[in-house]
């Protein structure tokens, strides 16, 4: 504290100088204690098949929180019943994604060969 002070205590300074110091001086301190840290994010992007997917989803979460703020039976029924729907519109939507690959490039086997593993993952 003593030695910021007394370094823009200086009267023969002008206001531009002085703001610099300050800044200059004040960049250090938080330099020394909070040293920025850099960060890589990857961003995924969505699969290609997933679409009105996302919606289904918000519903059966939203059902979810329903079901679990008052465990009534009704409540769960409805939220196991969104979780079939949800289920069922995933594998369909994979499996005609797949196999719109599948159909187009049957003559390609570079993306066949590709393909094949993605689809015993899922």
């Amino acid at each position: 504290y003593k030695f910021i002070h007394n370094y823009f205590m200086d009267d023969n300074t002008s206001l531009s100088a002085l703001v610099n110091n300050y800044d200059t001086v004040l960049c250090g301190i938080l330099d020394e204690l909070a040293p920025v840290k850099t960060r890589s994010i990857i961003v995924h992007p969505n699969a290609l098949w997933y679409n009105e997917i996302a919606d289904a989803k918000k519903k059966r979460r939203r059902l979810e929180r329903k079901w679990r703020s008052n465990r009534l039976d009704c409540n769960r029924a409805n939220y196991l019943a969104q979780c079939d729907v949800v289920n069922e519109m995933l594998h369909k939507a994979r499996e005609e994604y797949y196999s719109t690959i599948i159909r187009d490039n049957a003559h390609d086997q570079r993306v066949l060969f590709w393909v094949v593993p993605r689809v015993e993952e899922n």
